[in-house]
């Protein structure tokens, strides 16, 4: 099911991006062609910095510390501004960050304020496009954001104080318009158990990944609802689970694969069947961190990698190898 191959570095790359092609390193400044062969695009910006988004066309990319306040933004290579993010937990919970499309231009999401406060802002110019006057958010710690292929929902596995890991979806038109949408989400997902990892499969279906905690009010999930250790296919235009498998083991970052299985990337890749839950294949000398919420510590954070949802591919460094993964 899964196809390997490697590339040999000179030096682990920390912002690993799919661009035309290749393997982007913003922070070194190196091109990685698949053929081995390594092109500097651009200076090097150095750590802390270590992950990157990057928008469609490839002109953006933002640059940040996973654990920190501080990102850069560049044109094409050269930085053309800096972001900030809340002090507030900040070495505890990934960065909060997405780039998404809107009819201005390109816009990152974030929390340049406040933890608990969503924001737009235009990449280039950082004008404004949500408000902060009369918001009343919710005190929840966003995080992992993520939005779909076609611009109109975004992710939002973040966690709230015990700390336990929660999710939210967003109508991206719908919270633009209304902007405390983003402080209180209009949707209700059917999940009773805590949010470890969460990703768009395509434009309608997204997969859930919970932990061995339990309810936060202590409900016991019913019916359709999502439980603890288990992971979920859930539909937004059948507002609903439409796969559930239970697992005995611990779930770490999810990448879907197709309609039936999902990357779990907890201690190193493996394919797991959404089904069953059954482990079809697993890669053990990769090793993909423990990473399981968006809370989290250094020592258990994922390496640098990157992932391709639509060319079924994923990227891995190991320190001294960039190991690609692919699927069909």
């Amino acid at each position: 099911m899964l196809r390997r191959s490697s590339i040999e570095v000179d030096f682990a790359p920390a912002s690993l991006h799919w661009y035309d092609g290749a393997l982007m390193d913003w922070v070194s400044g190196i091109l990685y062609k698949l053929n081995g062969e390594q092109q500097r695009c651009g200076y090097s910006i150095g750590r802390p910095f270590d992950a990157v988004r990057q928008s469609s066309d490839g002109v953006y990319a933002v640059v940040f510390e996973r654990l920190g306040t501080k990102g850069l933004v560049l044109k094409n290579g050269k930085i053309i501004r800096a972001i900030n993010r809340s002090y507030y937990c900040a070495q505890s919970y990934e960065y909060p960050i997405e780039i998404i499309k809107l009819s201005e231009g390109y816009a990152i999401v974030h929390c340049p304020e406040e933890y608990n406060l969503i924001e737009i802002e235009l990449i280039e110019s950082g004008r404004k496009i949500t408000k902060t006057e009369g918001r009343d958010p919710v005190d929840c710690f966003h995080s992992s954001l993520q939005v779909n292929a076609s611009n109109t929902h975004m992710l939002n596995a973040g966690w709230v104080w015990h700390p336990y890991g929660i999710l939210e979806l967003y109508d991206l038109e719908k919270a633009i318009a209304d902007n405390g949408q983003f402080d209180r989400s209009s949707f209700s997902l059917p999940i009773r158990g805590e949010v470890g990892s969460a990703a768009f499969l395509n434009d309608d279906l997204f997969v859930v990944g919970t932990t061995c905690e339990g309810p936060i009010d202590d409900e016991t999930p019913v019916g359709n609802d999502l439980g603890p250790n288990q992971i979920g296919l859930f539909s937004i235009s059948e507002n609903r689970f439409v796969k559930m498998c239970a697992v005995d083991r611990n779930i770490g970052v999810l990448v879907p694969m197709n309609m039936d299985c999902v990357l779990d990337l907890y201690q190193y890749p493996k394919v797991v069947d959404v089904n069953s839950g059954a482990v079809l294949e697993s890669v053990a000398d990769i090793d993909s961190g423990k990473e399981d919420m968006a809370i989290t510590h250094r020592s258990n954070i994922i390496p640098s990698m990157a992932i391709s949802f639509t060319e079924r591919k994923i990227a891995i460094e190991t320190r001294t190898t960039i190991e690609l993964l692919e699927w069909s």
